[in-house]
């Protein structure tokens, strides 16, 4: 098989593996929160989706987001010069893409990791079902602080193989307020989506560019 073969078949893996994430941890949550909604409230899709945030919200705060992706995509870039080790670690989710180096095939493969696999994916379920129910039953500061933690939890096993990477969910606590602000604010997950995306795309290519050959 040719190479241009390898690559498009390794790439519709990575498309199916994503989007059967995407199903598993978004997805059925959001149909049994439909369910719910439409059995007990009698709400129509269309309503129990804008719970979720599954809508364009209030546009500026897409103006915002591309702004903040932008600034925190130049940012990771500049602090990724001498702590190679932190995005290579091959024991970590951005590992799959150390030696790839910058090509279409790493590109098209962190895009999918970064805007499908995780940035819908977990903000579908963390932001678009989590924090929306709890910012309508409690204080906006309790309710945003709630969610981070709960979005923090599943990454606190990164300490089991990068022992002193505390500054690493430092960092995602923060991201975690971030985007939880805004799709309060905004009434969608569309912003936090574009900056969630942007970031683990970004995070994907430093271990490829730092890790290919030539």
């Amino acid at each position: 098989m040719r190479k241009e073969g390898i690559w498009l078949v390794s790439l519709g893996s990575a498309v199916q593996s994503a989007f059967m994430q995407l199903v598993v941890l978004g997805g059925v949550p959001f149909l049994f929160y439909y369910l719910y909604h439409r059995i007990r409230f009698g709400r129509s899709l269309k309503e129990v989706a804008a719970r979720t945030g599954l809508c364009v919200g209030r546009p500026q705060y897409i103006r915002y987001a591309l702004v903040a992706t932008v600034v925190i995509a130049i940012a990771l870039v500049a602090g990724s010069r001498g702590l190679s080790e932190a995005f290579v670690r091959e024991n970590l989710a951005q590992g799959q893409f150390t030696g790839m180096g910058i090509a279409w095939e790493s590109i098209a493969a962190a895009a999918v990791f970064g805007v499908l696999q995780t940035g819908l994916t977990e903000e579908l379920l963390f932001r678009g079902l989590i924090a929306g129910s709890l910012s309508r039953r409690f204080p906006s500061f309790w309710a945003n602080s709630a969610q981070a933690f709960i979005f923090l939890f599943p990454h606190v096993p990164i300490l089991f193989v990068a022992p002193g990477s505390w500054g690493l969910l430092v960092a995602v606590f923060a991201m975690a307020l971030l985007l939880g602000w805004m799709r309060v604010a905004s009434g969608s997950i569309l912003g936090p989506w574009i900056i969630h995306a942007g970031i683990n795309t970004t995070v994907a290519l430093i271990a490829a560019a730092q890790t290919g050959v030539g």
